[in-house]
């Protein structure tokens, strides 16, 4: 999957040359991704003919009309190079309107729904199309509040600059999302991502910037996370007081094992429960359900403390964190468990503690309740 549209970082200057015909042949991502390296270009520009030429080339695909993040773009490079285009009529929220051409899509050539509504907001802003920016404003202030959500490790720190984190409730059945606010608790579950996580949690001074499936080993970010867009029937509800979401997704590290996910959060906490289809042995290896932490400490029920960049690390049978003192994480069965300390800063979500629970063949269930003390 092409890196821009789930890191949403600047992108390089356009290449000297261009295989136009690659354009939208390879995904209708790879005519975003040039089209904004055309606009970043086109901001200072040192060659306007070139700039103009492969503007024209970009809008003789028809990912140039009927693309929504595209034609965004492409409509910001006529504007700085004086030249007339027709008007655009957005159509991209709520999350099922179409994002391109009507038809089938390889789920991997799919917008994130987050990055990509950041972006256009900024676009939609720029090109006067305030009633466009503002509906996807409210989408990301109800669903996509977190600057973790629907990002992967390390791309989440360059979109700093749309922070939408109201106090709200809301729900996209079509993606999987819900989300309760609260004063003690800040929840938002998903069950669609790409190499991202089922959500963010916060208790208070405690923050789960991620967390999800993860395949052997952890240190390898390309087997973290789930690989689906859109929900198969999710169950979803969301009000004041309660957020619950039961639905199954895939798992990006192994395409072939599922899970099924029934979460919920209230004003006291939270509890997720997974169940897993598909873990062989033979042809999967272990198989872990990870929950990335922020926290200043980490007790374990047995009295050990395992502090923030230290080397110390606990591997054994599970058993409950407190973390801050504030917040109890208990697994409701006896799997091999791994607290291991992270840097806190510029990777993993900013973590300081990874907690990895190891599944089998033969344990393929459990429950997780983060309770505030």
């Amino acid at each position: 999957m092409p890196d821009l549209f789930v890191l949403g970082t600047e992108t390089s200057s356009i290449p000297t040359s261009v295989d136009v015909g690659r354009l939208s042949s390879e995904s209708p991502l790879d005519h975003f991704r040039f089209c904004c390296n055309l606009l970043n270009d086109a901001r200072h520009p040192t060659d306007v003919s070139k700039i103009i030429r492969f503007y024209e080339m970009a809008m003789a695909d028809p990912m140039g009309k009927n693309y929504q993040p595209s034609m965004a773009a492409l409509a910001l490079i006529a504007r700085l190079m004086g030249k007339n285009h027709e008007n655009i009529t957005p159509q991209l929220f709520p999350s099922n309107a179409p994002m391109g051409t009507i038809g089938a899509r390889r789920q991997a050539d799919r917008l994130l729904p987050v990055p990509i509504a950041r972006r256009l907001v900024q676009m939609w802003d720029e090109l006067g199309l305030l009633k466009s920016a503002e509906d996807a404003r409210n989408w990301l202030c109800s669903v996509g509040h977190s600057r973790y959500l629907f990002f992967r490790e390390g791309d989440f720190k360059d979109l700093e600059v749309c922070a939408f984190d109201s106090r709200s409730n809301g729900m996209d059945a079509h993606l999987g999302i819900a989300r309760i606010a609260t004063e003690p608790v800040d929840a938002c579950l998903t069950i669609s991502g790409w190499n991202t996580g089922l959500g963010v949690m916060r208790f208070h001074s405690v923050e789960i910037p991620s967390f999800g499936p993860h395949r052997f080993p952890l240190s390898d970010l390309n087997g973290f996370g789930i690989a689906q867009i859109g929900a198969h029937r999710a169950e979803i509800a969301a009000d004041p007081e309660l957020l619950s979401l039961n639905g199954w997704t895939r798992c990006y590290g192994h395409k072939d094992i599922w899970m099924q996910v029934q979460a919920r959060a209230t004003i006291q906490g939270a509890d997720v429960n997974v169940r897993w289809v598909g873990i062989e042995p033979q042809t999967s290896g272990p198989f872990f359900m990870v929950f990335y932490v922020k926290a200043d400490s980490c007790q374990l029920e047995d009295g050990t403390q395992i502090q923030p960049r230290s080397m110390q690390k606990y591997e054994g049978t599970s058993q409950k964190i407190i973390l801050n003192q504030s917040v109890q994480i208990e697994c409701s069965e006896m799997l091999n468990m791994q607290v291991i300390p992270l840097a806190g800063s510029g990777c993993f979500w900013n973590s300081t503690f990874l907690v990895a629970f190891e599944f089998t063949s033969s344990q393929n269930q459990a429950s997780y309740l983060f309770r505030i003390l």
